[in-house]
């Protein structure tokens, strides 16, 4: 669900939008982050959010078992510098103490990296 004062904030009031169950999402996720021509740290960004919904339960990554190498690698690659242009700049003000140091990074990208690692053959 979006944040009502996301939503006032850009005059989308109401706004109905569909979403993918959690699992879908977690694979369409790293299938972006290995698919696309350059890594984007919303990618991982967002499979941070997936992932703390999913808790320890990587069953979702099953059909993508055979990328997850390559998405821990590719997460690897994502520095703060990318992760500060493409995802800190876009957060509210409220949020930036929370998410928006290079610890949070740096903290935000090892625990996806540690998810992927998890569910590797």
């Amino acid at each position: 669900m979006i944040a009502p004062g996301v939503l006032a904030d850009y005059g989308l009031m109401p706004l109905l939008a569909p979403h993918y169950p959690l699992a879908p999402a977690i694979r369409q996720k790293i299938l972006a982050l290995v698919g696309r021509a350059a890594v984007q740290a919303r990618d991982v960004f967002d499979l941070s959010v997936l992932f703390a919904k999913a808790g320890r339960d990587v069953s979702a990554l099953e059909p993508v078992r055979g990328r997850l190498k390559t998405a821990v690698e590719r997460a690897m690659d994502v520095s703060y510098d990318a992760y500060k242009s493409q995802v800190v700049s876009y957060l509210r003000p409220e949020e930036l103490e929370g998410l928006g140091s290079r610890e949070a990074w740096d903290a935000l990208q090892s625990q996806v990296i540690t998810a992927l690692e998890q569910a590797l053959p």
